[in-house]
């Protein structure tokens, strides 16, 4: 992460009116997110990634599905995790947030 920073890279912030709106957000957007692993069948023993999660993404769900659920703090455009280890990978949002993808 720059300078040690988790959000020096995402462009909004992380005031708390930021975090207020992300919240609204997240609990707009709630509908879709269970459609969404509905229609996908996540299954125990699947190994997903929600990249870019922001307050909550689909951690929420995932972890009513699963006992084994971790967060990992990394820069979106570089976590460090295997690319081809996942069944599932969810991103909503997050391109529009990283101002310099990694080629």
């Amino acid at each position: 992460m720059p300078d040690g920073q988790p959000n020096a890279v995402y462009a909004l912030g992380s005031s708390r009116g930021e975090s207020a709106r992300l919240q609204r957000q997240s609990d707009e957007l709630e509908p879709e997110r269970a459609a969404l692993l509905g229609q996908i069948h996540v299954r125990p023993g699947d190994c997903a990634v929600d990249i870019g999660c922001g307050p909550r993404g689909i951690i929420e769900l995932l972890a009513h599905q699963w006992s084994d659920v971790e967060i990992i703090l990394a820069d979106a455009r570089s976590t460090g995790l295997p690319s081809d280890a996942f069944d599932v990978t969810h991103a909503r949002l997050v391109l529009v947030t990283v101002p310099e993808p990694v080629d």
